[in-house]
């Protein structure tokens, strides 16, 4: 089984058990047409994974075998243990992400093509895969300079996508995450419940929350933030103004970072944004 295999498998996978568990036990009710969005969703995503192969011919898995063997490398070194470099490679990798996603909030330029992915009027596992194709060319050019650097084993490459495939499938699950559960496993990893947060349209909510896989970066950079099941199920999802069918038009998808009016924009909106010490920490055991 190959690379791409395994991408697939992991894809299908996680699919079909979280539009499952969507279907069972859906946390809310949609707004729009489910198929619509759907439909929508699945195109911007087969087309932005198509230009971004196209233009960057490439996956992050190739780029570490070419530089297996680089004199450059800082985690191909014989002294290093394999076990530490695998460690290394998947919290580099989410860092990286973390820092990416973040900064797609905070500088202009980068929050016209990433509000594409806030601008879905509702919230199920095909939110994760609603990304412009200009933030998907980002996004996968990033990673393959920092592996590049790193030169880190290629199946601890692989083992980190798919953790995050697995992950970035869950965690937009329209799903009802026990809180039991969700107390549980927030200490380490960010849950469906967290990441809920993140897409309500209060513009205080789209700046916390930023991790991928692991917490630990929200907590250091003080950006964690907890809400009640009452409170999220409150919260209406999105971005301003594009609430209903118009989060769900193709030209959204594809047009949004091309339009001029502002969709709750990070340094638009900074001075109404509470200051860092006002926002929530993390109650100590969680």
């Amino acid at each position: 089984m190959n690379e791409g295999d395994w991408r697939f498998g992991a894809i299908l996978g996680v699919f079909f058990v979280v539009a499952t568990w969507e279907t069972l036990r859906p946390f809310r009710k949609p707004t729009v047409s489910t198929s619509r969005r759907w439909t929508g969703n699945l195109i911007l995503y087969f087309t932005s994974s198509w230009l971004a192969a196209l233009i960057l011919p490439f996956s992050t898995v190739a780029v570490a075998m070419a530089v297996e063997s680089s004199p450059y490398g800082v985690l191909n070194h014989p002294w290093l243990p394999t076990w530490a470099a695998w460690i290394i490679t998947v919290f580099a990798l989410d860092f990286v992400r973390f820092s990416q996603h973040w900064l797609l909030h905070r500088v202009p330029i980068l929050w016209r093509m990433h509000k594409v992915h806030h601008s879905d009027p509702d919230y199920d596992l095909t939110t994760g895969l609603r990304f412009h194709p200009l933030e998907a060319l980002l996004t996968l050019s990033t990673q393959c300079a920092v592996v590049a650097l790193l030169a880190p084993p290629p199946l601890a490459v692989l083992a980190g996508e798919l953790l995050f495939i697995v992950q970035v499938h869950l965690v937009h699950g329209n799903i009802a995450f026990p809180d039991a559960l969700d107390r549980s496993v927030r200490w380490l990893l960010v849950t469906p419940n967290l990441h809920a947060i993140h897409h309500t349209t209060d513009i205080a909510d789209q700046n916390t929350n930023f991790g991928g896989l692991f917490t630990l970066w929200d907590r250091l950079c003080r950006t964690l933030r907890f809400r009640s099941g009452a409170e999220r199920a409150a919260a209406p999802m999105g971005l301003e103004g594009y609430q209903g069918e118009r989060g769900a038009r193709m030209s959204t998808l594809f047009l949004l970072p091309f339009r001029s009016e502002d969709g709750g924009n990070y340094e638009s909106t900074s001075r109404n944004r509470p200051a860092a010490s006002s926002q929530p920490r993390p109650p100590r055991g969680s």
